[in-house]
């Protein structure tokens, strides 16, 4: 008989202390929150991606008695399969983590799929194109 996984898919996405360098930032996220997934029953079904942003708003956030202010963080998003019963005890693990800012999970039939971040492209200005269009039509009624 074959086995059936009842574990369905989420996506974490989070934000984690711009104090963590990037270059430590897969091993701190994997120590931070792949094991809380692994530990219980959980399984990561793609690597994290991150990225650092600067925030819209600054966060601020008790930490050891005083309050931290964050205009930057680095950004992530993390996929994995859990069982629905183990999810508030991962979400109750994740809030006593002091190297994340905020964090949201999503069940995995609502979540988009993950892509990678795109860089902003510059576009060719319309309101030059319609100048082109104007002067255009200009020359030729003269």
């Amino acid at each position: 008989m074959e086995k059936v996984d009842d574990r369905n898919p989420y996506e974490l996405g989070f934000l984690i202390t711009p104090l963590i360098g990037s270059e430590e930032l897969p091993v701190k996220v994997e120590e931070i929150i792949g094991a809380n997934i692994l530990a219980l029953g959980g399984e990561l079904l793609a690597p994290a991606i991150f990225k650092s942003i600067s925030l819209a708003y600054a966060i601020k956030v008790l930490e050891g008695g005083k309050r931290e202010t964050y205009t930057t963080a680095h950004f992530g998003s993390l996929g994995f399969k859990m069982e629905s019963i183990k999810v508030p005890e991962l979400h109750t693990a994740l809030k006593l983590k002091k190297e994340i800012i905020r964090f949201l999970i999503i069940s995995g039939h609502q979540a988009l799929p993950i892509l990678p971040l795109a860089e902003p492209t510059e576009t060719p200005s319309a309101e030059a194109e319609i100048d082109k269009e104007i002067d255009e039509l200009l020359a030729t009624a003269v």
